[in-house]
């Protein structure tokens, strides 16, 4: 078990989060999930008599913060690429999410948009194919543009 929180250094406590015990720090609101218990979490229901939803998180400025297991800097990046939500990974060890981003990554998840995102990676494969197979216009006003490629969707 982690002993410190990342983000203020408050000693970390197991807690239950939706039937799968993660370790939470009391003094920022922040909960560290070894790998694989993010999806674990995110894929079940919250009880109904749940605590409310504290004020989420707001960094002043981007910090990268220490792994919790093994103090090596983890990694930024948004779940699901088109979330919004922008979460600490260790690759080897686990996810660390500040108050209220498990909220807004289930709510992002519940409300579709992970099919949203592999809506959006197909269609951004479709204009690469695109690209590659007509490439870009560079004679309209002297602008790269690729305005034409609507056209070329009518066609096929």
């Amino acid at each position: 078990m982690p002993s410190r929180c990342p983000r203020c250094a408050k000693p970390l406590a197991e807690t239950d989060l939706a039937g799968v015990p993660v370790d939470t720090c009391a003094a920022c609101g922040g909960t560290w999930l070894d790998r694989g218990e993010l999806e674990s979490v995110l894929s079940r229901s919250v009880p109904t008599a749940a605590p409310a939803v504290r004020t989420p998180f707001v960094e002043p400025a981007t910090r990268y913060l220490p792994c919790p297991r093994c103090g090596d800097l983890m990694t930024r990046r948004q779940y699901e690429r088109y979330s919004g939500v922008v979460l600490d990974y260790c690759n080897a060890h686990g996810v660390w999410a500040d108050r209220g981003e498990i909220d807004r990554a289930r709510a992002f998840r519940d409300g579709g948009g992970v099919e949203r995102r592999a809506g959006r990676e197909a269609e951004a494969e479709v204009l690469a194919r695109s690209v590659e197979r007509f490439g870009r216009d560079t004679s309209a006003r002297g602008q790269v543009g690729d305005h034409w490629i609507d056209v070329a969707f009518t066609l096929f």
